[in-house]
């Protein structure tokens, strides 16, 4: 049986859309360190807290707003600052420098044959990098024991960066089922829930998510009830499953466009996955899009665009209000990969319920390299491979171990995951 993270009580959206002691919580001022170019939203959460590795982790009766400060995995200080595992992170240094040299920079493999391989440090030619969190037993489900070689460096993320499309569907049902049940005596009806949204939620977005593509409202009942529609609820499915490669790019671009850049955004800045300092995941633009015709482009916001790859031109929407400039791609850090699975394990993206039905997913999700992983221990994962990246994240649970791998590369045509599953999957059995 698949270890999960053990709670106090289990809590159902209706527990807390009835109860007349939640209310809408108060704004949070906007955080210092964020560029005013960011359009920010609140987005609203059951926060958990883990009390000690003997106690079951507790959630929040109401929900809060979302700060990458509550969100925090557990392996970032008071200062948010990264806390590496004194006894791993070493030891993955030293697995990567002994048995996977050739994927590092030139300089460093000089040194390494120089004899000076306690002075090689990640560099910023280097061909792969790594995060890798031990969630073995409850105190590291709370405590997660991090180790990383150039883990914050982005690099492109390819199919990977679907999990932040995942995360925001997920985010925006909670969202606007937070909104309709903490807000009973106002918002009434379906349109009295998009005039909030509009006018109040996502005021400072210029191009809000398209409700009536993702969801179906019933607003016959009190609190309105908000649903995934069969829409969404295909796509997101067909979207992280690794059997479906072929249409994956399409749909989700199609849900990209749905959702919207600026909200997708918000979100990954306040949960922490795209950092001011660290970066992240980040959305610039869609994916290929094999029929345009399907996505409605806002001028304010779109711009679709071309570039021919080999026989194929690819066709995708440039998002033109990026706050971080005029740069091309989807992005991932393997810290951030590796961040996001972590949540997902603990069962803190957006809510239990939510966390779980992702997680569901993501079992079916492409395990890429890494597919000698036993059936019974997988869990969750999602592969992106373009070009020449060679990109994994998973979650690893063997009933003994439990672990998150996420790694990143660039040109490393001679790495191969599987043997390097093997090794990290060794390295965590040595972890005490």
């Amino acid at each position: 049986m698949s270890w999960r993270a053990p709670d106090s009580r289990w809590f159902d959206e209706a527990e807390w859309e009835a109860a007349p002691t939640c209310s809408m919580p108060a704004a949070l001022p906007r955080p210092g360190n964020f560029p005013k170019s960011v359009k920010l939203v609140q987005h609203l959460h059951l926060r958990r807290t883990c009390l000690s590795e003997y106690l079951p982790w507790k959630t929040d009766p109401c929900p809060s707003i979302m700060s990458s400060t509550t969100m925090n995995p557990g392996f970032l200080t008071s200062s948010d600052e990264l806390q590496l595992d004194e006894k791993l992170h070493p030891a993955l240094k030293k697995l990567i420098i002994e048995k996977y040299s050739t994927s590092l920079a030139p300089a460093s493999i000089k040194l390494i044959k120089a004899g000076a391989a306690d002075k090689v440090q990640p560099h910023a030619d280097d061909k792969l990098r790594v995060a890798l969190v031990d969630l073995s037993g409850n105190g590291k489900i709370c405590a997660p024991r991090l180790a990383g070689w150039g883990s914050p460096v982005m690099g492109q993320a390819a199919s990977i960066g679907k999990i932040a499309i995942l995360y925001a569907a997920f985010q925006l049902l909670y969202d606007l089922r937070a909104m309709a049940g903490l807000n009973v005596k106002t918002i009434r009806t379906k349109d009295d829930l998009v005039k909030y949204t509009t006018e109040v939620a996502w005021k400072a977005l210029t191009c809000r998510p398209h409700l009536s593509c993702l969801f179906t409202f019933d607003d016959t009942v009190s609190p309105i009830k908000v649903e995934m529609n069969e829409k969404l609820n295909d796509y997101l499915n067909r979207m992280v499953d690794g059997s479906c490669s072929g249409v994956s790019p399409q749909l989700a671009s199609e849900l990209i466009m749905c959702i919207g850049f600026e909200y997708i955004a918000s979100l990954l800045w306040q949960s922490g996955l795209y950092h001011p300092k660290r970066r992240g995941l980040w959305l610039n633009n869609t994916y290929c899009l094999d029929q345009p015709e399907k996505v409605d482009l806002d001028p304010r916001c779109h711009q679709l665009l071309s570039y021919p790859t080999g026989s194929y031109v690819c066709k995708y929407v440039k998002w033109t209000n990026n706050p971080l400039g005029n740069l091309a791609g989807i992005y991932i850090t393997a810290l951030s990969a590796a961040t996001f699975f972590t949540l997902l394990a603990q069962e803190r993206l957006v809510n239990v319920r939510s966390s779980r039905e992702m997680e569901a997913m993501l079992k079916k999700g492409c395990w890429g390299s890494a597919g000698g992983v036993p059936e019974t221990a997988r869990r969750a994962a999602k592969c992106g491979h373009a070009d020449d990246a060679l990109n994994d994240a998973m979650l690893i649970d063997s009933g003994t171990r439990r672990y998150v791998l996420a790694f990143v590369t660039k040109g490393a045509t001679d790495f191969y995951g599987g043997s390097f599953l093997r090794e990290i999957d060794q390295l965590v059995q040595n972890n005490p």
